[in-house]
């Protein structure tokens, strides 16, 4: 008969396993190779075919020429937008796992006004649901999944917990223009490597 505690030292084993293994599986970019943490990608949104790209890539810009800076999708299928890179998970992994929390850097420049925000972030107060620009967080609060629907794209979430996850969808303001926001309809996103586009430009004021 097999000792209990030599059974219980077995079962702790293999679910201590289990939890250092999760989070590790790849997020893979348009080409189906790893997403890697050396390198910069497009950020882009898929159509509702899962197939094709909606729209063009990320942008920033602000309204009324005062900060926050905000983040949203620039309207042209040809400009794949400003790259980002992904960084700050808790694993040793080269390449940008799933499930696990990280940040988002943009490759962008921004008045020094700003603070020159480059990091995604959730936004404050009554603007709580419009990601932003900030400075670079003290944990990271973004997750990578597989979408459950489209092969080849993912959910990009906001998990500042590590769990009660909001996923990070698109919203039309008044003014036609098209942010990336929580508590909106969740997009789908794919990640095409590309060079690293800097914007050098103040940011694109509206209203």
């Amino acid at each position: 008969m097999m000792n209990p505690m030599f059974c219980f030292l077995l079962t702790l084993t293999a679910v201590l396993a289990m939890t250092e293994g999760r989070g590790s599986t790849p997020v893979l970019d348009s080409d189906s190779k790893n997403v890697l943490s050396n390198e910069s990608y497009s950020i882009i949104p898929l159509k509702s075919n899962g197939v094709s790209y909606d729209s063009g890539g990320l942008t920033v810009f602000n309204r009324g020429g005062t900060c926050p800076i905000y983040i949203g999708v620039k309207a042209s299928e040809f400009n794949l937008g400003v790259t980002v890179r992904f960084s700050d998970w808790n694993s040793t992994d080269k390449y940008v796992p799933q499930l696990l929390n990280l940040n988002i850097k943009m490759n962008i420049t921004t008045p020094i006004k700003c603070l020159r925000p480059k990091y995604w972030a959730a936004g404050a107060r009554e603007e709580a649901w419009f990601l932003r620009a900030g400075i670079k967080p003290l944990k990271p609060k973004f997750q990578i999944k597989k979408s459950d629907v489209y092969m080849g794209g993912y959910y990009i979430s906001y998990c500042p917990a590590g769990f009660n996850c909001t996923r990070v969808g698109t919203f039309v303001n008044e003014d036609g223009v098209r942010h990336l926001a929580l508590n909106a309809t969740p997009a789908h996103f794919a990640f095409v490597r590309g060079v690293i586009k800097t914007s050098s430009k103040t940011t694109m004021s509206i209203g």
